[in-house]
């Protein structure tokens, strides 16, 4: 049937993906046309490169074999430019170990460079049996068609995707991917291919042919090479309906029955070696000269059983699918295990990688061969190398059936759980991490990360503990290494910490010039611990003396965020911010996806601290739907700024949509967790429960050891909700005691938070005691400014109460100190809204004048820092003061979003779209949509005139 029959809507499909990009699936069964579409497809593609590949049953265990039957023959080195670099290990094999996510990354920008030379189509047969890594890198690509000039047709039967069938069905929902599903021949095409076959048929015969096959036009024609010989008259109709769906089983293996036996030797030889199968290998597999393996590659193509197909020499493949299962079934197991062994033998010998020859090894039955557990263990280095962990896991735990010597048995463990881990399939990573650790100290570090991340943090302290006791005292680096993962897997569970404290630590490191990683990490932990319960200064000193931990060991070890978070805790916000940038830089150049959400996460905190709301949400929306406990401050500082822009409802959504309301709040990190929720139930008049939540608090402070307000400032939450309730006794012993620990601790922000609280309090209990005159809200207030201070909650702008006697006095004096403390630090929203409140008690003293200097400053530090809200405030008290501002700071125009302003400073800096894409793991696309946005809100027409803009913004 060299006609493509009643396909023109299938056609029209494949020519409307690749008149206007996007991608198309084409499901349907064995024989129903797939492939013969996808050759439409090659036909129309005009002047696109095309990138063709297909999938194979006996290469789902070959790291990225679809992805480098596309890419590998038309890539050159100059391609790898950029973020593409990251695709090298996979395709060339070069480099250091690879993550899954940096390879993604890389082979999308790999993709990117190559359509931008010349537009792409991207042709995939059989994808259902593609490998796991190549389907997922497919996926990616999908959801970032937009933009690129990359068309995508992909064939699949439906259901048979195996472990991989949720990433095919993920690529079907795609709303950029459209999904055909061929039908079956219609009765009178079925007739016309019974005419051209047999004769002229009686209705009654194509009707029977009709129902035997479905249409479908592979078997329909499967089915008449069978009938060859057979009338199409409708005596014979009873002849069809005795035909079942063995009808190409029996039709091929009877051809090749036909045939002499080397085809049959050669036919099943390639079987085993799989399509593309090179004739000297399969001859010697088969067991056949040279000569009689040519003339029976004839005799097996002349069949229609094997085809010839392949740049650069002949290669032989089965003509379909179902022909090869046809033969493939002809074997027994024996024959099929003896067959792949042999093969293995011929690939070794003729110096095949370890990748080709460990997909015969999988299929041999095990035997205790030594030299069948090297290559499963050399392919699983290399699958790792590219990023293909499913693979490496796959080749291990194959490795192990064979079985291993009890020698390599321990190594073949630790390789396997070692991938288990970056898998993330934390529990099976401890089981077989357990034996290597009871010899090899090292690897204790890597089972104690396993036991953490899977919810076992005191089996972690113990099997740390363990490990770091064996060890002699001049295995001291190894030492600090394991105690600072002892430290960090203790940190979410009071026994667990409890348990580590017991243990104390048996190595030290000199505090003043640590040289070595693991002394910078010991440190680390120092500075950490003091910004927890000691001094602000000390623990900026101890935490700058760590900085090159950021260098060695890198951020693939989770212990080195230590560094820029005992910065933060000490009040280095400006150090913290530029060393969680540094990591950012690191994640964008080994194109890791998970380091960069996590960095952003974090430094987004840091912005947060420094009263940057644009920077602190561009950071935090970065894949904000991520539980990692590592990614809470993200969560924590979007709820924040809603909170601060009184927003509640949106906070309230986020709170919960973010999971924040199911944290178990017993890491010492959930201190700050419980500040957040506390403001929420403030915020919605929830005062009692806020309260109780604040006071939980010092509970949880006690636990863990935390003697300083550098996790939370709940004091002065605390205070300012005991104000409001009118409990001001209990609110000024509080503020007392918060004002003396943040003296103590020496870092300005937390000290001029406890400043401000307190001189709320010390004005409202004035007003109580009657020492001063009515203090009125003044015309046109949109509110008093007494809530107004972060944490606070909204509702601020309705309530007047707090701000400050007539008279003045130790309220006054506190709230100017307060100003003092932050003006020269780079906590500029607390420092605008000290101001706001400064203002605003001396306006509700009688002091209008002494009142606008702050309140002007107010509003150009709060403008400043994005937080429109206390700006408002602050603009309202100003008019109450007598002042005339030029212009309300919230009659301005549009505002850019987080991200656009993010963003539009790139492009203003001189970046290419291109470059902003890959430094934000986003696409060009969304890059020109963001920058569209902005010149519409701007009113400016390009990117040109970004940098004046935005200075005057």
């Amino acid at each position: 049937m060299e006609a493509l029959e009643e396909r023109d809507g299938e056609i029209a499909a494949v020519e409307r993906v690749l008149g206007g990009g996007g991608g198309l699936l084409i499901e349907g069964p064995p024989g129903i046309g797939k492939t013969r579409l996808l050759g439409v497809a090659r036909s129309v593609a005009g002047g696109r490169l095309v990138l063709s590949a297909r999938g194979s049953e006996l290469e789902r265990d070959f790291p990225f074999a679809v992805v480098r039957q596309l890419l590998e023959p038309v890539v050159r080195d100059e391609q790898f430019a950029g973020a593409a670099a990251l695709a090298q290990p996979v395709l060339r094999g070069v480099g250091g170990e690879q993550d899954a996510g940096s390879a993604l990354h890389g082979l999308y920008w790999l993709t990117a460079n190559l359509a931008a030379e010349q537009p792409l189509l991207v042709l995939v047969d059989d994808i259902h049996w593609a490998d796991l890594a190549s389907l997922r890198w497919l996926a990616y690509l999908a959801q970032r068609l937009d933009g690129l000039a990359v068309s995508l047709v992909a064939a699949a039967r439906p259901a048979e995707a195996g472990e991989g069938q949720p990433v095919l069905d993920n690529l079907a929902h795609n709303p950029s991917v459209e999904v055909l599903e061929p039908r079956g021949l219609s009765a009178e095409a079925v007739r016309r291919a019974i005419a051209s076959a047999l004769g002229d048929p009686d209705p009654a015969f194509t009707t029977a042919c009709a129902r035997v096959t479905g249409g479908n036009p592979f078997l329909l024609g499967e089915l008449l090479r069978e009938l060859t010989t057979v009338a199409p008259s409708a005596a014979n109709a009873p002849l069809v309906e005795r035909q079942t769906s063995r009808t190409v089983s029996r039709s091929a293996l009877a051809r090749l029955r036909r045939l002499p036996a080397s085809a049959t030797a050669l036919a099943r030889a390639v079987v085993i070696l799989g399509d593309g199968a090179e004739p000297a290998l399969a001859a010697a597999l088969a067991e056949i000269d040279a000569e009689t393996a040519s003339h029976a590659a004839d005799a097996l193509e002349e069949a229609a059983i094997v085809t010839s197909r392949g740049e650069g020499g002949r290669r032989l493949s089965f003509v379909h699918p179902l022909v090869r299962e046809s033969v493939y079934a002809e074997l027994s197991a024996g024959e099929r295990a003896r067959g792949h062994a042999r093969a293995a033998e011929l690939l070794t010998a003729a110096g095949a990688d370890a990748e080709r020859v460990a997909i015969h090894r999988h299929e041999g039955d095990p035997a205790g061969d030594p030299e069948a557990v090297r290559v499963l263990r050399e392919a699983a280095a290399s699958a790792r190398r590219r990023g293909a962990t499913e693979v490496a896991l796959s080749h291990l735990r194959r490795a192990l059936l064979e079985p291993p010597t009890p020698t390599d048995e321990v190594q073949v463990l630790r390789e396997l759980g070692a991938v288990e881990l970056q898998s993330a399939q934390y529990d099976a990573a401890a089981e077989h991490l357990a034996p290597a650790a009871a010899t090899d100290p090292l690897v204790a570090a890597e089972l104690g990360a396993a036991l953490q991340l899977a919810d076992r943090p005191e089996e972690a302290v113990t099997a740390l503990s363990h490990a770091i006791d064996g060890l002699t005292d001049e295995q001291e680096e190894l030492g600090l290494l394991l105690q600072a993962t002892r430290g960090a897997a203790s940190q979410g569970n009071r026994a667990a910490a409890a348990l580590a404290r017991r243990h104390g630590f048996r190595f030290g490191a000199p505090v003043d010039a640590p040289q070595t990683p693991g002394q910078r990490l010991f440190v680390a932990g120092l500075a950490y611990r003091e910004a927890m319960s000691g001094s602000a200064e000390k623990g900026r000193e101890l935490a700058l003396r760590t900085l090159d931990l950021l260098d060695d060991p890198g951020p693939s070890v989770p212990a080195v965020y230590v560094t820029p978070l005992a910065l933060m805790f000490s009040g280095a916000l400006v150090e913290a911010t530029r060393e969680f940038t540094r990591l950012l830089d690191w994640a964008r150049q080994h194109g890791s996806f998970l380091s960069f959400v996590q960095g952003s996460h974090l430094r987004a905190g840091a912005w947060w601290r420094r009263g940057n709301l644009a920077e602190a949400e561009a950071d935090a929306e970065n894949s904000s739907g991520h539980a990692s406990f590592m990614l809470r401050p993200g969560a924590l500082v979007q709820v924040e700024i809603r909170l601060i822009q009184e927003d509640v409802e949106a906070a309230e959504r986020l709170w919960h949509d973010l999971g924040l309301e199911q944290d178990p709040m017993a890491g010492r990190a959930s201190v700050g967790t419980r500040l957040v929720r506390a403001r929420l139930r403030a915020a919605t008049g929830r005062h009692e429960e806020a309260l109780r939540e604040l006071e939980a608090s010092r509970e949880m402070e006690d636990v863990w050891g935390i003697r300083t307000p550098a996790h939370s400032t709940w004091r002065s939450d605390a205070v300012r909700l005991l104000t409001t309730l009118d409990r001001l006794e209990e609110a000024q012993a509080l503020a007392h005691e918060d004002v003396e620990r943040a003296r103590r601790f020496g870092d300005p922000r937390p000290l001029g938070i406890a400043l401000r609280a307190a001189g709320l309090a010390a004005v409202k209990a004035g007003r109580a005691s009657g020492s001063g005159a009515s203090a009125g809200a003044g015309p046109g207030a949109r509110g008093g400014a007494g809530a107004a201070s972060a944490g606070a909650g909204p509702g601020a702008r309705g309530r007047a109460d707090g701000a400050a006697s007539a008279g003045g006095g130790p309220g006054i004096d506190l709230l100017a100190e307060s100003v003092a403390t932050l003006r020269p630090s780079p906590a500029r929203l607390e420092l605008a809204l000290s101001l706001l409140e400064l203002g605003a008690a001396h306006r509700r003293a009688g002091r209008r004048t002494e009142a606008r200097d702050p309140l002007k400053e107010a509003v150009d530090v709060a403008a400043e820092c994005g937080a429109t809200a206390v700006a408002a405030k602050a603009h309202d008290e100003l008019v109450a003061a007598g002042a005339r501002p030029r212009r309300d700071p919230i009659e301005s125009r549009s505002r850019l979003t987080a991200s656009e302003a993010r963003v539009a400073k790139m492009a203003a800096e001189g970046m290419t779209n291109r470059e902003i894409a890959q430094a934000l793991f986003l696409t060009e696309k969304t890059i020109e949509v963001h920058l569209t946005n902005t010149y519409r809100k701007l009113d400016i027409r390009s990117r040109s005139q970004l940098p004046r803009v935005l200075a005057q913004g």
